[in-house]
This record gives C-alpha cells, structure tokens and sequence, in this order.
C-alpha cells in the first residue's frame, strides 16, 4: 500500500511537471467521458426509464389494427374496451384515457387547460400515490356523484401558486364546476403534458359504441404473463368479437407493445445513433491520451533504465505508468462529469416549455448515481487502456540498449514507431467515422427542413380553441363560433388569410372515411376503401398555399344544404379515376 501511494505522489508530481500536456490530455478525457455521460443520462432518461412508475416493463398500451387499411395503432372502440376488461385474463388493470380541452374560467383571464378523461383503474394502474388528496376510483363514476378533478403537479403550482388548501376547492372546466380532490405526484406525468385528469364513464349508450374509436388504451401485464401472452389473449377476444359482429369488427386485429417503446418509437433510433457517436469519441479520446502517454513515456526511457539499474521490478515500472494514467483519467472523469452537467443544464434551460412538458423523461433529466457509476468505469477503463501498451512496451526494453542509445534513436525505433503508427491511423479512422456520421446527419436535418410537404409553411401560425360542450351544444352554434373567429382574426393587421382545419397537416389524426367509388362493384365492409379526411374552411387551400391540380377548391356556398362535395389528393384521384362520384359512409 505505502508503494501504491509514493507511486500516487510521484505520479503527481510528473503531472504538475508537464503542466501542457496533462492539460490536454485531460481536456481530450473530460470531452470523451463527458458526451458519453450526458447521452448515457439521455439514453437512460429518454429510453430506458421515461416515467416512474413501479414495474414500468409491465404498463402497455393496446390498440386494434385493421390490416384493410393499414393501420396498426387504431384507438379502441369503447364497446370493445368493455369486452378487453371483462374477458381478458392476463392483464391486471386496463384503463382508458380519452383527451378532454377544458377552458378554465372564473378567476382571471379564461385559460386552456391540457386534460384527460380517465377510467376508475387509471391511477391503481400507473401505482403512483397523490401529492394531496386521493386520486379517481369506482366510487367517482356512482349515479349522482358531482364532477371530480385531480390536478396536475405542475399546474397546480403554475397556476394555483402550490396551494396546499386547494383539496376541496372548485374549479370551473368549461362552465362546469369540479371538485379538486387531489394533485397528483409530480412523477405522474402521463399521458405526457397532462394537467387535469377526471372520471370518464362509458356507460349507458356510450358503453356500445363499436364504430367511434378514440379510447387510448392502457394496461398492466400481470406478473408471470408476457406481453405476448397478453396480445394473444385480446386477439382472441378480437377474433370473437370479429365473427360475433362482422359490421364493425370484422377484420381487427390487436397490437400490445410496451408503453416505452410505444412513446419513444421514433426517437430511440436517433438517441442510439447519438451514442453510438458519443463511444467513438470516447475511443478518439483514449486513442489520442494513449498517443499523448507513448510520447511522454519515449522521454523517460533512461529514467526507467536507471530505476531498472537500481533494482526496480518490471511490474513496478508498469505500476507507475499505469497510476498516472488512471489519475488522468480520474481528472478526466471530474471534468467530464462537470461538463456533462453543464450541457444538460444548458439543454433543460434551451427547450421550450411546451417541449418539456411533452416528450417523456425530459423532466427528470439528469445524472442519476447509475450513469455516475458508469463513468467513473469508463475513466478508470481508459486510464488502463491508455496506459497499459506503452507501459508494457517501454518497460521491457533492455537496459543496455536504452544506456547506450540516444533519446531520439529509442523513441523511433521500429517497434515504437509501428506502435505509434497504429496509434495515428486509429486516430485518423476514427475521427473519418466521426465526419461522416456527422455529415450524414446535418444531411438528414437539412431535408427534414427542406423536405416539400405539399404547402407553404413559412409564415403560418396555428392555435387551437376547446369548445364547451354545455354552451355550444348543437352545430349551428358552433359553426356560428367558428365564422366569428375567422372573421376577427382576418381583419387583423399582418394577417393575410385565416382558415380552421380539425387537425393540423403536421399530424393528421387518423380519421378514416369509408367511400365507394362510381363504377365500382359493391364490396363487403371489410374490403371497402378508405381515406383519412379533414373538414375545412374554403380558405384552408389559400392560407397553405396547397396548388389546384384540377377542378376548384371549396368555397362559401359549399355548405350545408347544399351538394356535398370534397377535395382529393392527387394519389386519391389516380386510384378511384376521372370524374368519378364518391359515396361516402358518413357513419365513421
């Protein structure tokens, strides 16, 4: 022990000697380890653990496809979501989640509120204990029972200021009052962006709806089961149901995958493309110390010839060498985890709320004890690497030899000068690698921007407005609305043209329409095409900039009473033909 501490001293004091050098080695280190802990942190954060909840491996979602139209994650019907729960036996909980806008009013300005109707197993499901209160069960969704909600960790700060005596309190939602009855943990962040969570009953009529399909549909696999276990116990239901009831479930199949692979498809192959990147900069690192070390050992061969001649063994030439790269690597380490920090404190503060909020494990990014433990490995495993070729191979030479050479003819002897060689063109391979991957990528970001999307993006901005249902309860009302607001947003000064569009071009919703073409034979309903649409105003086409290929686009006598007629895609019209009339089945 007193050998392996002088050998620490003595390793110190060859650092503070060359102050340079162990600067740059060190720096070299600290930016190698420090990616790969900021993108392990991210990898660990975005991948692997994006939520808290207990037995995360186990929490799925569940969505129907329909192969006709090839569609794989087709929300559940809530007909169908009865059956899942009173048939299934390998789940231990299903719970359906259903998007609700609410319009907070009462108290100040009128504001959006991000929320979500849930079903009673929701929170036994996610296992995650309430800040305040208690959360929604079976007794909420009794005959009679007044309207509950429970509050989001960050809303209920943001926009309640924390207040500990809210539990009992109303709100109003969309002109109807609810009671808080408790907030939510903060690690309860699902479905991502949520901020309002209250009862979602399907029953009554609600309950037999097989053709609307809106229910975000989660589960929790028991323990013992599969999730393929669990998929082929609801296409078995599925199955049934399909023979039971042609007209609506003729055809649909299940799809059970897990809720993180679920969330992060997408993602996951970038952020494995980023660590990918992050280990050979790691490698370029400890290539290049181990270059930096050869060099710096090339100079102390008669120092460790003349130790050899006062008795040093060779297992203590190559103990000291490799002390002073672990203690390289070691101030690596603290620089790179320093840098680490400061990138992800920079990347936090960068994003904007709204992302923050949305994608999944941004919220609790950050360097957990694991990927700590994981970098102090990777420093002490390049310390030894970097250090341990040229330690073996300057410590072997033979002490005649050194003594009699020069300095300048041991260091470039063909056996150092082979291993130095391998070193650069390592070095060079490496950092080719690195180019380009990362010309590939900027590549890739270029057309993502550039790509030609079918409209003018430029200079278009977008909002979305929640109707409640208690005061806009009938069409004409909110057709009225939505004149009204395109009237005063077009009379605004910069405004150019407005349109309303039920989802945005970004990120159409999958609502598909079943339609006949003229001409065509009849087809059964599991053959019969169908075609995502959108309802639109008539300035949608101008406002976006989209061309006319043929015909016209709508205009203000296209309304109600009037003929029915649509706009098609180029795609669309090559399918059905020319001058064809489209029969459309309104019911779905």
């Amino acid at each position: 022990m007193n050998g392996l501490l002088q050998d620490v001293i003595y390793g110190l004091r060859v650092m503070r000697k060359s102050p340079g050098a162990t600067a740059l080695a060190v720096v070299t280190l600290a930016l190698g380890i420090g990616a790969n802990t900021a993108i392990f942190s991210n990898v660990n954060a975005l991948l692997l653990r994006p939520f808290a909840f207990p037995d995360l491996d186990r929490v799925t979602v569940v969505y129907e496809t329909v192969p006709k139209q090839d569609a794989n994650d087709v929300k559940a019907a809530p007909a169908n979501f009865r059956d899942w729960i009173e048939q299934n036996k390998t789940f231990d909980h299903l719970a359906a989640v259903h998007g609700w806008d609410a319009n907070l009013t009462g108290e100040g300005v009128a504001e959006r509120v991000e929320g979500y109707q849930v079903t009673a197993d929701f929170f036994s499901l996610l296992s995650i204990a309430p800040q305040l209160g208690r959360q929604i069960g079976s007794a909420d969704f009794e005959h009679g029972t007044a309207p509950v909600v429970v509050l989001g960790h960050g809303f209920w700060q943001r926009h309640l200021g924390g207040d500990p005596n809210i539990v009992g309190r109303s709100l109003l939602l969309n002109g109807k009052k609810f009671e808080v009855i408790g907030v939510a943990s903060q690690d309860l962040d699902f479905p991502v962006g949520a901020e309002t969570w209250t009862p979602l009953d399907l029953g009554s009529a609600i309950g037999t709806d097989r053709v609307n399909h809106y229910l975000q549909v989660i589960g929790r696999v028991k323990s013992g089961s599969s999730i393929s276990q669990a998929q082929a116990d609801l296409q078995a239901i599925a199955d049934r149901l399909g023979q039971q009831l042609p007209n609506t479930n003729a055809g649909h199949g299940i799809r059970v995958v897990s809720l993180v692979a679920d969330l992060t498809f997408g993602t996951r192959q970038f952020v494995l493309v980023l660590m990918g990147a992050a280990v050979f900069v790691l490698l370029l690192a400890c290539v290049n110390v181990a270059n930096l070390q050869f060099a710096r050992i090339s100079g102390r061969q008669k120092e460790m010839a003349v130790r050899i001649g006062l008795g040093a063994s060779r297992w203590q030439l190559v103990r000291q060498l490799l002390v002073e790269s672990v203690l390289l690597a070691l101030a690596g380490a603290g620089g790179g985890i320093l840098l680490a920090q400061w990138g992800m404190k920079i990347l936090r503060s960068s994003l904007p709320p709204f992302i923050m909020a949305h994608v999944p494990g941004l919220k609790h990014l950050e360097i957990d004890s694991r990927v700590l433990w994981f970098t102090l490995a990777i420093a002490l495993l390049s310390g030894i690497l970097a250090g341990l070729t040229p330690a073996l191979r300057f410590s072997s030479s033979e002490l005649s030899d050194v003594l009699k050479e020069n300095s300048r003819s041991v260091s470039s002897g063909s056996g150092a000068g082979r291993l130095r060689s391998f070193l650069v063109v390592s070095q060079v391979a490496l950092a080719l690698v690195l180019l380009v991957g990362a010309g590939l990528m900027v590549t890739g970001f270029r057309n993502l921007l550039t790509v030609e999307m079918g409209f003018d993006r430029t200079r278009v901005l977008t909002f979305h407005i929640a109707l409640p249902g208690e005061k806009y309860q009938n069409d004409d009302q909110i057709r009225a609305y939505y004149d009204r607001v395109i009237q005063e947003v077009q009379s605004l000064p910069g405004v150019e043209s407005a349109a309303c569009v039920t989802s945005l071009p970004s990120g159409w919703s999958w609502n598909w329409t079943e339609y006949t073409a003229e001409g065509r034979p009849p087809t059964s309903a599991s053959e019969r095409p169908s075609a995502i649409s959108q309802i639109v105003t008539p300035d949608f086409f101008g406002t976006l900039r989209i061309p006319l290929l043929q015909g016209r686009f709508l205009t203000a006598t296209d309304k109600e009473g009037a003929l029915p007629v649509v706009v098609i895609s180029e795609r669309m019209a090559r399918d059905i033909g020319p001058g064809k009339i489209l029969w459309v089945n309104t019911s779905s």
